[in-house]
């Protein structure tokens, strides 16, 4: 009976993690914290949806262009944009990675409310903050123990298609020597007002892949390989 029991337990424990993509050569989030608990502290609408790969399918695992989110606000995360010490997010890999190469960022891609989806944000880096996050609570990224990575990032709006979104943004993690906790300090929305912002999900990745293209650049191949298929079907024709 037991045996029945750990096996049931085992398989059902399978079958959740394999409902998550993960991108090739992903760092798993162990921990998530944030300064608005979202829809809820944990499940379907809080901070931790955001690093389990819910709702992200990747056809092709060396291929960006194929991971796609849906557009359920389960599978994501809102918070209120209060101010910027209370619009904060921090991921916890759990130990020091020194290998860190990539970013992949899919915004919030829920139907019309795809305003809601950070604009721009800084982006932190640590091995050991001097002040630890707290989901709830301010958290100020001068307090100590963190590095900037760049400068301001923006991040592109999502789609809002059925269909998916395609990541919003690749960024380079070549630069940082070690981390453990990686920061995100929200500081705009797409709706430039004060109400809500979020994300649908973040990946990390130790594998550096060709950058996401932009949605423009996307219709373009897509553009480009119909055209090549007219033409072979063309010439198929003539002979």
């Amino acid at each position: 009976m037991k045996t029945t029991i750990l096996t049931l337990a085992l398989v059902a424990a399978i079958t959740s993690f394999a409902k998550a993509a993960t991108v090739v050569g992903a760092v798993p989030v162990v921990k998530a914290f944030a300064g608005n608990r979202g829809d809820n502290l944990t499940g379907n609408g809080s901070i931790d949806r955001v690093f389990d790969g819910s709702g992200l399918t990747a056809a092709d695992p060396n291929d960006s262009r194929t991971w796609l989110h849906d557009r359920n606000w389960e599978t994501g995360w809102q918070g209120q944009l209060n101010g910027q010490t209370k619009t904060w997010v921090v991921a916890d890999l759990g130990a020091n990675v020194s290998n860190l190469q990539s970013l992949y960022l899919w915004n919030v891609n829920e139907g019309s409310a795809t305003g809601r989806g950070v604009k721009q944000m800084n982006i932190y880096y640590s091995t050991s903050p001097v002040s630890s996050p707290v989901t709830d609570q301010s958290y100020d990224f001068s307090s100590g123990g963190w590095t900037q990575l760049d400068s301001t990032f923006t991040i592109p709006e999502g789609t809002g298609l059925d269909t998916g979104n395609i990541a919003s943004r690749y960024i380079d993690l070549a630069a940082i020597p070690s981390a453990r906790y990686i920061g995100f300090d929200l500081l705009s929305n797409h709706n430039n007002d004060n109400n809500r912002t979020g994300l649908a999900e973040v990946q990390f990745s130790t594998v550096s892949l060709s950058s996401v293209p932009e949605p423009s650049t996307s219709l373009g191949l897509l553009a480009l390989s119909a055209g090549g298929l007219l033409t072979r079907r063309n010439r198929n024709r003539k002979a």
